[in-house]
């Protein structure tokens, strides 16, 4: 490392559930974006946002300089991220924003397929009305109504567009267009991307509050029905479904 700092390997996940790894550097870039930042508090990152860019941006510049010397590649990024923004946002930072990167972030299925497969029930159970929940009717509706309230994310719907309306940085710009990035078209867009994690951020929300009021045949129960909606709906899971109150969630939960 340069600038006087010290990496230290990031923690493994506190529930090593099979999983894809972290996006790094897709993390990495999107949190050196200014355009983004209103978005970090939405996405359960509770962090100053200023000192989240700002740290982030100083591990870009050490990656950068750090590539220039074969003898330090290869490197992982994680490291670099986690140990900037440690410095930058001040002590405990850097546990608080690795396991927020590790059990939050998520904006594939792939990454985070326990936390995939929960949202899918839900969301299914919420659309179509029909799926079976393993417990009586009257709770399912109680719980699902709970579920679209806050998963809801149309209040986030509303600041993106008020955002995407603002003038970008010229650093904005630059790092938008060298890593493949649009504002304005959504699947390559930095909003959709911290969108998915605030939708994330809100099914864990809606998890932990109804975790703690479930027992524990409730939610051996709910985990049975659930697994088997994802079973008949094809729906990957690397290892078998396990009760949304005991999974791992983000530092804001």
């Amino acid at each position: 490392m340069t600038s006087g700092a010290t990496a230290t390997p990031h923690a493994p996940s506190a529930a090593p559930l099979e999983r894809t790894p972290v996006p790094w550097m897709d993390l990495l870039v999107l949190l050196c974006l200014e355009l983004t930042r209103p978005l970090h508090v939405e996405a359960g990152l509770p962090l100053v946002p200023e000192q989240v860019t700002r740290g982030a941006r100083l591990a870009l510049k050490r990656i950068d300089e750090d590539a220039a010397d074969p003898s330090k590649i290869p490197f992982d990024v994680g490291d670099y991220l986690v140990a900037a923004i440690g410095e930058a946002a001040g002590e405990g930072a850097d546990e608080i924003f690795e396991r927020w990167a590790n059990h939050t972030v998520m904006f594939h299925h792939a990454q985070l397929p326990q936390w995939g497969g929960w949202a899918y029930v839900f969301e299914k159970a919420s659309t179509e009305g029909d799926c079976d929940l393993g417990i009586p009717a009257s709770h399912a509706s109680t719980m699902l109504s709970s579920y679209r309230a806050y998963s809801d994310v149309t209040d986030i719907d509303g600041k993106i567009a008020a955002l995407s309306q603002l003038p970008y940085s010229d650093g904005d710009v630059l790092l938008m267009a060298l890593h493949g990035l649009d504002p304005d078209y959504r699947p390559a867009s930095p909003f959709t991307q911290l969108r998915l994690v605030a939708h994330n951020h809100r099914v864990q929300q809606f998890a932990s509050y109804w975790g703690s009021r479930l027992d524990a045949e409730t939610q051996r129960a709910m985990t049975r029905a659930a697994a088997a909606i994802i079973e008949a709906d094809g729906l990957w899971l690397p290892v078998p479904l396990q009760s949304f109150a005991t999974l791992p969630r983000g530092p804001a939960c």
